[in-house]
């Protein structure tokens, strides 16, 4: 690519994410205006994964929203038993799966208050980009950061995690198949009131102003003819009596002909985002060779990386860049400082299971 090319990138995204946050300070004077200074309100920041311009403009507007003074939250769309899952394996390692359990039901209730940033997964889907989102907010002590989707076994509902199955039951009232793929209508339903109800004590818990909740686009407000609109984020989020901002960002994989027409949603709720660059980056994390059937312009983490860290510098934020090596020891020395703190605890008297 050019330095031109990289330039217009850089400046759509910006453009694009600087107009999405003055819309935001705005819904947010007209709510204080209204008497609702203490209710938070919820933008829903969505996204295709495989896009590493979404994940900088999401960047972009988290770092906004933070700058602005307000207090912010983001829930990420990740496993909330990432770190649970770190420390078992851990545990296993070490005192093989008997112990591994026995520890993780000691520790469980110190697993949801760690900072969930610090329990980085693997992903085919632009996946640099995302470290460098991640580790950005982690740098930036005004946001803090918590993993909220459910949890999952190769890609179907994990039904034997409690709070999960407690989010399953509510939105679906009675399970019909304990083998719900994490991708179907049922998956996505369950998994959206997961992501909501973990959201809102979050941004309870820390007095929010501002509860940003990251997702791919279908969970916002639907797709057509495949989630409806109840079934989205939107829904269970105005279902806790909280305004909404749904923010999708909008490309040729996904506009405004998937937007369900019955999505109940007022004009000032709906911020579409579109022009953010539609460059896909899709390769295995862990062997760095391109995926099957998945066409990218960056099939390597290398290359991805030198887009990002191009765009970064043409945007200012010189700071977030990071290289391939980066990731490699960070991604170590982050791991370490995870284990570490599974060591402390069990140092510590057992407490009660």
């Amino acid at each position: 690519m050019t330095q031109a090319q990289i330039d217009a990138d850089a400046a759509a995204i910006v453009r694009s994410a600087a107009g999405a946050v003055d819309s935001i300070l705005v819904r947010r004077e007209k709510l204080d205006s209204q008497g609702l200074y203490d209710t938070p309100l919820v933008v829903l920041a969505g996204e295709l994964h495989a896009m590493p311009a979404h994940k900088l403009h999401h960047m972009k507007v988290l770092k906004g929203l933070a700058d602005s003074g307000e207090k912010t939250v983001l829930g990420y769309e990740e496993g909330h038993n990432n770190i649970s899952q770190i420390f078992f394996d851990e545990q296993n390692r070490w005192h093989g799966p008997v112990t591994a359990q026995n520890l993780q039901a000691r520790h469980w209730q110190k697993m949801l208050t760690l900072q969930s940033g610090d329990g980085f997964w693997r992903s085919n889907y632009a996946d640099h980009s995302r470290n460098i989102l991640l580790h950005s907010l982690r740098r930036n002590n005004k946001i803090a950061v918590r993993f909220t989707d459910a949890a999952t076994q190769k890609s179907y509902i994990d039904l034997d995690d409690p709070a999960t199955a407690y989010s399953m039951h509510a939105s679906l009232k009675r399970l019909s198949d304990n083998n719900i793929y994490a991708r179907s209508r049922d998956g996505v339903n369950g998994r959206n009131q997961h992501m909501s109800r973990l959201n809102v004590g979050f941004a309870k818990a820390h007095k929010a102003r501002f509860a940003v909740q990251h997702s791919g686009n279908a969970h916002i407000v639907g797709c057509e003819g495949i989630y409806p609109a109840g079934y989205s984020l939107s829904a269970y989020f105005k279902a806790h009596g909280l305004p909404v901002v749904a923010m999708p960002i909008f490309s040729r994989l996904f506009n405004e002909t998937h937007i369900p027409v019955d999505h109940g949603l007022h004009e000032n709720e709906l911020l579409f985002r579109t022009g953010v660059p539609e460059k896909r980056a899709v390769y295995d994390p862990i062997t760095d060779k391109s995926v099957v059937n998945e066409p990218a312009d960056f099939e390597c983490r290398a290359a991805e990386a030198f887009y990002a860290n191009a765009v970064l510098s043409s945007m200012g934020d010189k700071r977030d860049r990071m290289s391939v090596e980066d990731y490699r020891t960070g991604k170590v020395s982050l791991e370490n400082v995870v284990v570490e703190k599974f060591r402390a605890w069990n140092q510590e008297p057992a407490l009660a299971v």
